[in-house]
């Protein structure tokens, strides 16, 4: 019993320092967050009027009202004269709150204490959330509110959810890639429930389906404007054959709906690559030791998802691959610029759904054997 209340005490140790690391960066300021600076200051001066906000952000052609609750907590940062402090208060409340549900979830589950600090190790060691947590972007957050908002619906708790979707709808103009997510999980948990391999070769046919819809209409259609004048802007930001903006680009021109294909499929795949060369050599090997086992692991899951029918949406194992095929495919074809933080809502379905299959895989247990040989 002292031995094991000893590992904890150190375990406990370990992760708090991994804690004070993760949060004790070198704040930046990004043109996005220049930007949103700008719109809470304008909200200050009016006094606060959110109405008047609206029609400036209208005016301003912003993405109006995804992003009013990060003006709003802006506007708290610059009123208390330290927005760094307060997105360190921030995110640790909800680093806290989130790993409070994960404890919840795998006590009521009578899931090993092990694989919560398993959790929290692999989790807090992820080298993109340590990196984009500088930038007082409010990736990490959503990240957070996006797995409250599954859980509470996983549970069934509507009216909970419910509140945390239209939270992250007003906070985030990437919260849109989670709606197909919900209808599809809505549609087969509840309305139609098929066989996992129903639901990953549906998954497949409509991603293959949008590349091919969306290259016909970017390739044959010369105005978008009438369906939206954003479309047009993708549109022309694809034909111009960049897989990266500002950073590398394929040689090829585009100029057949098949080439447009190839440039998808390309950006959806690259939107999970972990080596820069804006990264220093120890930075890019951090990434690779990280995310080798973290990819391969999660691979060898989905072909066992594919193969059996055993694994469900309450284990988080199909809704982290949907989560991973949906932000992907988004991402591919409106994707008009690319850093790494744009996958931040994956990581943590992924790395639940990658816990939950070492402990119903009795991982403990075959780790206590060879730590018992090797002791030997």
């Amino acid at each position: 019993m002292f031995f094991k209340n000893k590992l904890l005490i150190i375990s406990n140790l370990i992760l708090c320092i991994l804690v004070i690391f993760f949060f004790k960066v070198e704040y930046q300021y990004s043109p996005d967050v220049r930007r949103n600076i700008q719109f809470a200051e304008f909200f200050i001066e009016n006094n606060f009027n959110l109405v008047e906000l609206v029609r400036y952000l209208i005016d301003a052609r912003s993405i109006e009202f995804n992003i009013i609750i990060a003006i709003l907590i802006y506007s708290i940062g610059l009123v208390i004269g330290n927005l760094p402090v307060t997105f360190f208060i921030l995110n640790f409340i909800i680093t806290a709150f989130l790993f409070f549900l994960v404890k919840k979830d795998f006590d009521e589950k009578k899931i090993n204490i092990f694989y919560f600090h398993v959790f929290s190790y692999v989790y807090l060691l992820n080298p993109d959330l340590r990196l984009w947590q500088s930038f007082l972007l409010f990736d990490y957050f959503c990240a957070v509110l996006i797995f409250i908002y599954f859980r509470f619906l996983i549970k069934e708790k509507f009216l909970i959810s419910i509140v945390f979707l239209i939270l992250l709808l007003l906070l985030r103009p990437t919260s849109v890639f989670i709606l197909p997510i919900i209808l599809l999980y809505i549609f087969f948990r509840y309305i139609y429930k098929t066989k996992n391999i129903v639901q990953i070769n549906f998954l497949i046919f409509i991603t293959i389906t949008a590349f091919i819809c969306f290259s016909l209409i970017f390739i044959y259609v010369d105005d978008l404007g009438f369906i939206s004048p954003r479309l047009n802007y993708y549109k022309d930001f694809n034909l111009e054959g960049l897989v990266v903006h500002d950073r590398w680009s394929i040689d090829f021109e585009i100029n057949s709906v098949f080439k447009l294909i190839i440039l998808f499929l390309i950006k959806f795949f690259a939107f999970h690559q972990f080596i820069s060369s804006d990264f220093s050599l120890i930075h890019n090997l951090y990434n690779f030791a990280y995310y080798t086992p973290y990819i391969w692991t999660f691979l060898f899951i989905f072909i066992k998802i594919y193969l059996k029918d055993d694994f469900s949406f309450n284990k988080y194992y199909l809704l982290s691959f949907y989560f991973v095929v949906i932000y992907s495919l988004s991402h591919s074809i409106f994707l008009i610029d690319y850093d790494f933080r744009y996958r931040t809502p994956l990581y943590i379905p992924v790395i639940i759904s990658i816990i939950y299959f070492l402990h119903e895989n009795n991982f403990h247990n075959f780790l206590k054997r060879k730590i018992k040989f090797l002791s030997k």
